[in-house]
């Protein structure tokens, strides 16, 4: 914040009193709070900083020169296949450096329980899977309704993947309140499903065995009257073309192609659209590329950065040992 000419206490503070209430949290997810209070201690940082770092999104409500945002697709590469998701998670290019994997296990769980999540240093968490449960991608939605009330998007994430399949996830979604608008896709063993959350509800969309759910950041199915202007919440012009090219990338990906090579690849490629490099007028990078199978407990993981290229790095969630 400082290197972009802000004062981090006020804006820390501001977070604060603005961004989601902190009881509501403690109310519905108090292990994760007790989580970023022990990365808090582990790090010998202010308790207020890791949660305002772990406000990500919510943070975006008054931060309008942040060109974010998220590609994402989940379907099934062909008729016998179990489904996969994966995403490109687009943010701010001061982020790059910080990305993190998780492997989360409690204690006494076994292996085919862990949790593997992309995260960024001292936060819970980004986009993630379930081994043998769900997996989970997000496309912030800053045109859906926000509300102080609801829970923030890091900590729904973190218990979606608490959740035994899609069917639960989405049954969580369509309760819990929100904080931030944002489209949660989900992808089990069996099916795959877009739900896009806000202030005023959920709206769900369920995904047939042959089709594609491709999103990024405008919304595509709520209510047309509980959308907001672009230009009310600052994501008019640049910031809206960017999502509406990168969907017509991701369609030109499933019209022509559609295998998981080919998604891959296009996720991968700075020249496909979708795999966004950092430049003066834009400075927002893909920070990280994600992909996720739960049937076949395996994720895939292409670190980001501000030049992007590289390779993927499959992780069998079943061992211990990273194959590349």
């Amino acid at each position: 914040m400082e290197g972009r000419g802000r004062n981090a206490g006020r804006r820390i503070a501001a977070l604060m009193t603005r961004s989601p209430d902190l009881a509501a949290m403690e109310r519905r997810c108090p292990a994760l709070l007790e989580e970023i209070r022990g990365i808090a201690d582990g790090a010998g940082q202010p308790f207020e900083l890791i949660l305002a770092l772990n406000l990500m999104d919510e943070e975006w409500w008054f931060e309008d020169d942040e060109d974010t945002g998220c590609s994402l697709v989940a379907g099934r590469a062909d008729a016998h296949s179990p489904p996969i998701l994966a995403q490109n998670m687009d943010l701010p290019v001061w982020m790059d450096g910080l990305q993190a994997l998780l492997r989360i296990r409690d204690e006494g769980e076994d292996a085919a329980s862990e949790r593997v999540v992309l995260s960024a240093a001292g936060m819970i968490g980004l986009a993630g899977m379930r081994m043998g449960g769900v997996a989970v991608g997000v496309n912030t939605l800053l045109q859906l309704p926000r509300s102080v009330r609801g829970l923030p998007v890091a900590f729904i994430v973190r218990a979606v993947l608490e959740q035994s399949d899609a069917e639960a996830a989405v049954g969580f979604l369509a309760a819990v309140p929100h904080a931030s608008g944002q489209h949660y896709a989900i992808a089990d063993g069996d099916g795959v499903f877009g739900i896009e959350c806000s202030a005023k509800g959920a709206v769900l969309r369920r995904f047939a065995r042959n089709e594609w759910l491709l999103h990024t950041n405008h919304p595509l199915w709520s209510d047309p009257g509980d959308v907001l202007a672009p230009e009310e919440v600052g994501i008019a012009g640049v910031r809206l073309q960017s999502s509406q090219q990168r969907l017509v990338s991701l369609e030109a990906f499933a019209a022509f192609d559609g295998t998981a090579e080919g998604m891959r690849a296009t996720l991968a490629d700075p020249g496909s659209g979708v795999y966004l490099v950092a430049s003066p007028e834009c400075p927002t990078s893909t920070f990280g590329s994600v992909e996720f199978c739960p049937a076949r407990g395996t994720a895939r993981v292409l670190p980001g950065g501000r030049s992007g290229g590289g390779e993927w790095i499959e992780i069998r969630v079943r061992e211990s040992e990273r194959v590349a």
